[in-house]
């Protein structure tokens, strides 16, 4: 059983975000094979900013909330779905409207770069993922491995899971700008990491990454 879960922010050019990501499901064939699309939604106005994408059968809404939230809500509800779904072989993926704030600025080229590579390797490298969760508890790209500054964390935030490791995952998050990044690689788990740029952390602000990187890969 697959599970896909986006957290949605509904600022600025949220839609083309989202646009990106769901249109991307649909090419690569992972749309054929998910049972199920969870949408965690943030707005000021608290009512849903409907569009076309919310009208598709697979998609189902299952939080609305403010966006000082951040991905809290949806993390924290797949965390949770693992407990209460009756089978234990459940493999989710996880992504979300990445980008916001830096579409329209002298930093949307890079960020944009930084959004297809994560499409790529989760998405369009749906097949890989899959198989590589035989193994692993966790798959995504651009591994940070910890050190004195950061924990362990997919840069980006990006990734599938496994529900036997989602299951152990705490029940909080903290409230520090990065802890829903940090949250799921707490634990002491088998981490796969299917690609690294080299710019893991900020360096995909900063810098184009095209892809031609990585797609013959």
């Amino acid at each position: 059983m697959i599970i896909g879960y986006i957290h949605i922010c509904q600022k600025g050019e949220w839609l083309r975000s989202l646009k990106m990501i769901f249109d991307k499901i649909k090419e690569s064939g992972l749309y054929d094979i998910v049972n199920e699309i969870r949408v965690g939604i943030l707005n000021y106005s608290l009512k849903i900013d409907h569009c076309d994408i919310f009208n598709d059968p697979k998609i189902n809404i299952i939080y609305i909330g403010h966006p000082d939230e951040y991905e809290r809500p949806t993390l924290l509800h797949m965390r949770k779905s693992s407990e209460t779904e009756n089978n234990y072989c459940i493999k989710y993926f996880y992504c979300h409207t990445k980008g916001l704030r830096w579409f329209g600025t002298d930093k949307e080229k890079n960020v944009v770069d930084w959004i297809k590579l994560l499409i790529y390797w989760n998405i369009n490298k749906w097949k890989n993922a899959i198989n590589i969760l035989n193994d692993y508890d966790t798959y995504g790209c651009n591994f940070y491995k910890e050190n004195q500054y950061n924990p362990s964390h997919y840069s980006g935030n990006f990734f599938w899971v496994n529900s036997s490791y989602l299951k152990i995952l705490d029940q909080h998050i903290g409230n520090e700008y990065n802890d829903p990044e940090f949250w799921l690689c707490r634990k002491n788990g088998s981490f796969y990491n299917a690609y690294s740029s080299g710019l893991e952390g900020m360096g995909h602000y900063d810098n184009e990454y095209p892809e031609e990187n990585y797609l013959e890969i």
